[in-house]
């Protein structure tokens, strides 16, 4: 049995930005991510105003992306847009993750990748390798990975809210389409 103090379960955004936080506190986390590369999400991509203060304050600098300063809408011909209420960048996830991930590990994280958690029980997490952790304090990041053992509540249906990405293959009018909405 392994022991470490706290432990956080998964390294996208909510895992790293825990480890961040602890980290700027002197507190020296254990990060496991299931993937051993980082990976471009499909969820994700862009960053609000709000998410980007966030990330400043957390120390994430040279993000990159594209600038985001209108919605544009399209149903068929038909098209609406809208300025956004301050600028916003469209970044990948897999720039966002690496340098969150970066990052808590420059605030002291330990960082061990392909360590896929498989339950927790009794205080006990237990990882697809066989090995069995008993941590003080456990921090869930996994996104919409459940791990056996621990409850995940469930949205309201009448306040659950829809986000849509599309990824469109690049041709030549597309960046004129879409300009910085």
């Amino acid at each position: 049995m392994r022991r470490s103090d706290p432990l956080i379960v998964g390294g996208g955004p909510a895992g790293s930005t825990a480890a961040i936080a602890l980290g700027t506190a002197g507190i020296r986390p254990v990060l496991l991510e299931r993937q051993r590369e980082t990976g471009d999400a499909l969820c994700g991509g862009f960053l609000s105003w709000r998410t980007l203060e966030t990330l400043d304050r957390l120390g994430i600098e040279a993000l990159g992306g594209h600038p985001i300063d209108r919605l544009r809408v399209f149903a068929g011909r038909l098209s609406g847009e809208a300025r956004l209420p301050r600028p916003a960048l469209g970044v990948s996830r897999r720039r966002l993750d690496t340098l969150l991930l970066a990052r808590a590990e420059a605030m002291g994280a330990g960082i061990e990748r392909g360590v896929t958690v498989r339950e927790w029980h009794d205080g006990f997490v237990e990882t697809g390798d066989g090995a069995t952790l008993r941590p003080e304090t456990l921090f869930l990041g996994s996104g919409k990975h459940d791990i056996r053992g621990l409850g995940r509540p469930r949205p309201d249906p009448e306040t659950q809210t829809l986000g849509i990405r599309v990824r469109l293959s690049a041709h030549p009018g597309l960046a004129a389409l879409i300009g910085r909405a």
